[in-house]
């Protein structure tokens, strides 16, 4: 009995420490200066940041946009398909200008080194 309240114990400071943790990442994204957008491997929007709206003048609503495709919400990029399908091929990050912000595309690789998701960061210029 002893060995298994010990289990448990340690078990319950491990999952504090996780919880901990995910929050410490949740405040950290929610208050980075930079708007941040999660597109999945179909190109659909499954994440983003309060920031986003704040940089885009509030004409973008984090709640509108998961699910939507990325060259949808942000139609007026150039070359913005192109741009991720070269991400989601090569692996490699890849930044651009659009307007007054700098968009850097940020590849999430799984085990095997394959692009799964990208992480678009959005700062001004």
């Amino acid at each position: 009995i002893g060995n298994q309240a010990g289990a448990a114990i340690n078990n319950a400071l491990l999952y504090k420490n996780l919880e901990e943790q995910k929050q410490l990442n949740e405040d950290i994204v929610e208050n980075i200066d930079e708007g941040i957008v999660v597109v999945d491997n179909r190109r659909s929007i499954i994440f983003t940041n309060s920031r986003l709206e704040e940089l885009t003048g509030y004409r973008l609503r984090r709640t509108d946009l998961f699910g939507k495709k990325i060259s949808e919400v942000f139609s007026y990029l150039e070359d913005l398909d192109k741009n991720f399908e070269d991400v989601f091929n090569s692996g490699e990050t890849l930044a651009f200008e659009g307007g007054a912000l700098r968009y850097t595309l940020i590849p999430v690789k799984d085990p095997k080194g394959r692009v799964q998701k990208i992480v678009t960061v959005l700062s001004r210029v």
